[in-house]
């Protein structure tokens, strides 16, 4: 999902600002969730007549249990339902994290299974359930830096890193400012935003920290979710956060080892799994047996076939002359230059 905007703000890969871009550029953030499921919606909000916007959200399922994430954009006649929409999604989804804000560019787009819908009145977004790091921060001041170092604090004391951000910031602020802002607290993490009309997210918690001087670790938390609204003269940041993963150093003993391999040959399973491999190579020993014994009795009858043309078929005499055997005389001993081939067998 996405839209035109007059101001397109975006990091490059390294983290750092190109700059503030007109129309004409281009941003596009892409995120790898493994444990969430996304869907997407676009409502067109036509002229006269037409569902209530409730509705159209419940056709859309944006109203079904478990949604935890909302990105949203409006732009035309979708500007004045989008107070609205964020009523809805957030009654039905009184625990979910809902950003967004109203474009000022003149269209929308979806893209879904393959195709594309571009919207000139409505209302575009992603939607978002299962394990999905993103909470919402929002900015009332002009200075950015102190609340997002102290949403940085709150990201690091949970054991969690930064993965990237989503930025929507009122038209009336400067919006290159409030992009800096996030990539000096945050460097090298990706940021895409933009300038809006008017933007979604948390209500502004007026009793957070207004200075550096208050006590960072007081409960009262920076970042958030639930109570979204549209507001004007903010910055709404939407931070993609996950645990950091970590790997313990740790020594392995050879009695360990040996323990856990006993361990793991008593299971049922493997029981199973070694006696049927154990019967059927007893199975194919006896085949084996039984063919060289019918071989025998073919060699008297007819002694100018041999055990390796019963077996095989070289093809043509050229192919025979290229084919190097490992065994030289007749009771099968390795030659010295050969190396022993691996094998297969395979238990239905």
């Amino acid at each position: 999902m996405g839209g035109e905007v007059d101001t397109l703000l975006g990091t490059r890969h390294d983290g750092t600002l190109p700059g503030r871009s007109t129309r004409g550029g281009c941003a596009l953030t892409l995120g790898a969730f493994p444990e969430a499921a996304v869907d997407s919606f676009a409502i067109e909000i036509k002229s006269g007549t037409s569902p209530t916007l409730p509705a159209q959200l419940e056709a859309c399922s944006c109203l079904k249990a478990g949604w935890k994430v909302a990105v949203v954009l409006s732009c035309g006649r979708g500007t004045n339902r989008m107070q609205q929409a964020v009523q809805v999604l957030q009654a039905a989804h009184p625990e979910a994290a809902i950003i967004g804000g109203l474009a000022t560019g003149d269209w929308l787009l979806r893209a879904h299974e393959h195709k594309v819908k571009v919207l000139r009145h409505g209302i575009v977004g992603l939607l978002f359930r299962g394990n999905v790091p993103l909470t919402a921060l929002v900015c009332k001041a002009a200075d950015t830096t102190m609340r997002l170092q102290h949403a940085r604090r709150e990201v690091e004391g949970e054991g969690k890193a930064l993965l990237g951000g989503l930025m929507f910031t009122c038209t009336a602020r400067d919006a290159a400012a409030d992009a800096q802002g996030f990539a000096t607290v945050f460097p090298t993490t990706p940021l895409a935003g933009m300038p809006c009309n008017g933007e979604v997210g948390p209500r502004v918690n007026a009793t957070a920290p207004a200075s550096s001087s208050r006590d960072a670790t007081q409960p009262v938390r920076a970042t958030g979710a639930g109570g979204a609204t549209l507001q004007g003269f903010t910055a709404v940041y939407g931070l993609f956060a996950a645990p950091v993963r970590t790997r313990e150093v740790c020594s392995v003993f050879y009695q360990d080892v040996g323990a856990a391999y006993a361990e793991k040959r008593a299971q049922p399973e493997i029981v199973a799994i070694s006696a049927a491999a154990t019967a059927a190579a007893a199975h194919r020993a006896a085949m084996l047996k039984d063919t060289e014994e019918e071989g025998d009795d073919d060699d008297d009858d007819d002694d100018e076939e041999s055990d390796d043309d019963a077996m095989m078929d070289y093809g043509s005499e050229e192919e025979e002359e290229g084919y190097e055997s490992y065994y030289d005389d007749d009771d099968g001993e390795e030659d010295e230059e050969g190396e022993e081939e691996g094998g297969m067998i395979t238990i239905s």
